[in-house]
């Protein structure tokens, strides 16, 4: 006979299986019966490991992307309306003003006000620079008219000169790296113009 627990063969008129330790019931049973009832009497964590799903992965969401009318995102068309201002200050007057008059996304309107502010405040300075070196070319042929002395008008132009290179390096690389940012869709803080741009364009 069979061991109704673990299905080992025991003697027939054994009492308790020597295998196991199960007590022996009046009936016979076969291997495969005794196979079948060991399995029934597997412990039940063995039974949740086997009926437990596997592990499935939530797949990432990423947020769309918004569109300009022109069929490109948002930060692509800021990108582009900052790198204008590096190749030519009427080019990025063109693109903003076509930014101002079609496209309806107010952070891309104020991007394209931002870029314009930025090149005319650098190209402000860069007069006003200009100016100063007009200046003292004037005040020296005033005073060579006036008298044989005369101020050293070189070392001026070439002060003003450093100052107008200054300038424009200063304004290329805020242009460049508010475009970087931009094409993230994120602010290149400079508080006073943000200031501006947030007062002056509809909400």
């Amino acid at each position: 006979m069979f061991c109704g627990k673990c299905g080992k063969q025991i003697e027939d008129d054994a009492k308790m299986c020597k295998w196991c330790g199960q007590p022996v019931e009046g009936e016979e049973s076969s291997p495969e019966q005794s196979q079948e009832s060991a399995v029934h009497q597997r412990p039940p964590y063995q039974e949740q490991r086997y009926q437990t799903p596997p592990h499935q992965e939530i797949p990432r969401q990423t947020p769309p992307v918004q569109m300009a009318s022109l069929g490109i995102s948002v930060g692509l068309m800021a990108l582009c309306i900052y790198f204008s201002g590096l190749v030519s200050g009427m080019l990025l007057f063109l693109v903003a003003g076509y930014v101002l008059l079609k496209e309806k996304d107010r952070w891309l309107r104020a991007v394209a006000v931002k870029a314009v502010l930025i090149v005319c405040i650098f190209g402000a300075i860069g007069a006003g620079i200009t100016a100063l070196e007009n200046g003292v070319y004037g005040l020296n042929a005033l005073v060579s008219f006036i008298s044989s002395g005369s101020m050293d008008y070189m070392a001026m132009q070439n002060l003003c000169n450093f100052l107008n290179y200054v300038c424009l390096i200063l304004r290329d690389v805020i242009l460049l790296v508010a475009g970087i940012q931009a094409f993230r869709c994120n602010n290149f803080r400079i508080g006073f113009i943000d200031r501006m741009v947030n007062r002056n364009i509809q909400k």
